[in-house]
């Protein structure tokens, strides 16, 4: 699904790497907002924040995985928001994918914080695609493994220890004699 006016990407990303993840959307538009926490809740856990404040107040409760945000907010500019979350020990290394219709010069939102810059319009894919390469591998919020994954982790390590361990020497025959054979 993309917005109207926006380029589709020709590859689709591998979401398997935002189950579980936690994705705070700043967004002052309540509609483009919606939208992209609607999207993005296919594959993750987004939240909303609508101002720069809301958004450090939820994240000083809540750390996300990485953040999706506008640069354009009503109470205050999306780098100071960056600016306070690379101070802050806990936010520091929160990866930030900044956004904007506004043509911005990239390079300064990547020496101001920012992990990455995607311009306003965009298309779905393209969005993922930059999320993607920045959530990590291993975080805060990755999913529970399931009891049933971890009951047959555990059969298997019991099938293990109680298999009869073999001896050398009639494993080294059995070798012997078959390559004899050839």
């Amino acid at each position: 699904m993309t917005w109207p006016g926006m380029a589709r990407a020709k590859r689709k990303p591998d979401a398997k790497k935002f189950q579980g993840k936690r994705i705070l959307v700043v967004e002052d538009h309540p509609l483009i907002s919606d939208l992209l926490t609607d999207l993005l809740s296919r594959y993750g856990y987004p939240s909303q924040a609508h101002s720069g404040r809301e958004a450090l107040e939820q994240i000083e409760h809540k750390v996300p995985d990485v953040i999706l945000l506008d640069l354009c907010l009503p109470d205050m500019n999306g780098l100071e928001v960056v600016r306070v979350l690379r101070q802050n020990e806990k936010t520091r290394s929160i990866p930030i994918l900044a956004m904007s219709g506004i043509p911005m010069d990239k390079r300064k939102c990547l020496q101001m914080g920012c992990n990455d810059f995607i311009h306003k319009p965009f298309s779905m894919s393209s969005l993922l695609f930059q999320l993607l390469e920045l959530i990590p591998h291993h975080s805060r919020s990755s999913t529970p493994k399931s009891p049933v994954i971890d009951l047959m982790q555990a059969l298997k390590q019991s099938i293990e220890k109680a298999k009869p361990k073999q001896k050398a020497a009639p494993a080294q025959r059995k070798r012997k004699t078959a390559a004899s054979d050839f």
